[in-house]
């Protein structure tokens, strides 16, 4: 069945692309930076599970609750039940991908074992669908419990008032309590869309300047080359090789020291070579305008 008629597990492009960058052209030592990254998320990821699936069931012994609709009830049950469950997924990516040791051993683990050629005609490894969704659904998972269990107490608070319970003294009490509840609510998350968009906006303005060089999991275009080096013999059977020509010896890590500082001097290269069009371009119109004006 094609992933376009499953859209819930599509991953981000952007973590996919960095995936497949990592795989292919990155360090031992940033490879195992991520490693490490990703475990240390899970343990905060099961902590915060495990804190918002407490939440739920304690919400559930909340007073009148049982003389509201059930779809109060119902959010909270949801709730505590995937923030379990991401807790689970938690602690079962830490028992896989914790397992991992080596770098090439990482490498593996998030590639699929296909190979493609590049425009320009090297084969790269291609980046792991179901690596990377077993990395997101933690974090989506925590994400799904706690919006489940925002909207079941927006709709407690929402209930209380139109049923008139008395949940706290005093005239209009339930209505003002929604209100503050909504105020409270949604300042916070207009305020963290506003500076996320924000850095999006920056990062594109970055990224648009001459002498960027983005920083991630790679580079923006990577060179694609032969990766066959990065995978030591015992996982070559897991990730075999296109054609019998590439079997060749491993580079060394002069080599790959060699091929950093050359895409490094080329890149610098090319930003020189873009300010120099811009500083001619400026001279010619600087030029014309002088001819008109003699």
């Amino acid at each position: 069945m094609s992933y376009r008629w499953r859209p819930w597990l599509l991953p981000d492009l952007n973590d996919l692309e960095g995936i497949e960058d990592l795989v292919n052209a990155e360090s031992d030592e940033r490879v195992i930076a991520f490693k490490d990254y990703q475990l240390s998320a899970c343990q905060m990821i099961a902590v915060i599970g495990a804190l918002v699936a407490q939440a739920g069931l304690s919400a559930l012994s909340l007073s009148s609750l049982e003389e509201m609709h059930f779809t109060a009830r119902g959010c909270f049950i949801i709730s505590m039940i995937i923030g379990l469950v991401a807790t689970f997924c938690a602690a079962l990516q830490q028992r896989t991908f914790g397992n991992v040791s080596s770098a090439d051993e990482v490498r593996a683990w998030l590639s699929s074992g296909k190979q493609y050629k590049s425009h320009e005609g090297l084969l790269r490894y291609k980046a792991s669908v179901a690596a990377c969704q077993i990395l997101q659904a933690p974090f989506e998972l925590v994400c799904m419990s706690i919006t489940a269990f925002v909207i079941g107490f927006g709709l407690y608070l929402g209930f209380a008032m139109h049923n008139e319970l008395a949940l706290s003294l005093g005239p209009n009490a339930n209505r003002t309590l929604l209100i503050f509840y909504l105020v409270i609510t949604v300042f916070p998350l207009v305020v963290i869309g506003l500076l996320l968009g924000t850095q999006d906006i920056e990062q594109l303005k970055l990224a648009g300047s001459t002498d960027y060089v983005p920083r991630g999991f790679g580079p923006s275009a990577p060179v694609a080359r032969n990766t066959a080096h990065l995978f030591p013999p015992g996982v070559k059977s897991l990730l075999p090789l296109a054609s019998e020509g590439q079997q060749g010896a491993p580079h060394n890590r002069q080599g790959e020291s060699g091929d950093q500082d050359l895409r490094r001097a080329l890149l610098e290269a090319a930003a020189a070579h873009r300010q120099c069009a811009k500083a001619n371009e400026e001279v010619a119109i600087q030029y014309e305008r002088l001819c008109r004006a003699s």
